[in-house]
């Protein structure tokens, strides 16, 4: 019998190929936990138009987290932090800093998604990664201004 998969299944295939499997497992298994679709060419073509407009909009997703990574790659984020002795905080700039002198620029960023190996701790200028989307990220220059 011929199923068209809408989820992904473990030994057998991922959503939206169509498979050919004994009648007993697509009636007992497949159909009732709603893993698979009997292959009638209207289903087949009600899904590939599904996974057009599916891919459309990833398209649309990709390119918003595009240009907000190109606007952090531009961007020059100016902190203020107590001044202790020399070029040394009083304290330290967490990435919950950063991320909070992002959204006040109008860029919503979850704080985890601020790549920081270790809090920075001295006045100057300081290279930042953020991880905008998996396998997208920009370089965002952090300034760290004594007050």
């Amino acid at each position: 019998m011929k199923i068209v998969l809408v989820a992904e299944v473990a030994g057998l295939g991922k959503p939206g190929e169509v498979e050919e499997v004994s009648p007993g497992y697509a009636r007992n298994y497949l159909f009732p936990n709603q893993l698979a679709l009997p292959a009638t060419p209207d289903a087949v073509q009600n899904w590939e138009a599904r996974k057009k407009a599916q891919e459309k909009r990833q398209a649309q997703a990709r390119q918003g987290l595009e240009a907000v990574a190109q606007r952090l790659g531009e961007m020059v984020l100016t902190i203020q932090a107590k001044k202790g002795a020399g070029e040394r905080l009083y304290g330290s700039i967490t990435s919950a800093h950063i991320a909070q002198g992002l959204a006040s620029q109008g860029i919503e960023i979850d704080r985890r998604k601020i790549d920081l190996p270790q809090p920075i701790k001295t006045i100057g200028s300081h290279t930042v990664v953020v991880k905008v989307s998996p396998g997208l990220a920009a370089q965002l220059q952090v300034k760290i201004e004594g007050a």
